[in-house]
């Protein structure tokens, strides 16, 4: 029984290793800036300075570029992070009157049952 040396098994994993990395670095990097320099160039000529995304939040709404852009800071328990430009807006924006708690009878709890292991 004749067995294929070591090395020449490293040498083949490794030489598909390298052609997947120059497959993503000479055609899907390109791609990837491709879009991201469209979604800015739509950014200058739309006509609208609105937004409307997701990002998983679930939010449908328009977005103000003016409301957003540029970023300020805000410090939170010894943190800085970055935030919109106008939070209040945005806010209102996803919320509605955000500083207003709904009426009691309206209010919802995220759990619905605590199951407790031991």
């Amino acid at each position: 029984m004749s067995e294929q040396p070591l090395v020449s098994v490293i040498t083949v994993t490794y030489n598909a290793k390298s052609y997947l990395e120059q497959t993503m670095q000479s055609v899907l990097f390109p791609f990837a800036q491709l879009l991201v320099w469209l979604g800015r160039f739509l950014a200058m000529v739309n006509p609208y300075s609105f937004y409307a995304h997701t990002y998983g939040l679930g939010f449908y709404t328009k977005r103000s570029y003016d409301d957003i852009f540029p970023l300020k800071t805000i410090s939170f328990e010894n943190h800085d992070f970055p935030c919109p430009n106008n939070v209040d807006a945005c806010l209102i924006n996803s919320y509605g009157d955000y500083m207003q708690l709904p009426p009691e009878e309206t209010r919802m709890g995220h759990n619905v049952s605590i199951e407790i292991f031991s």
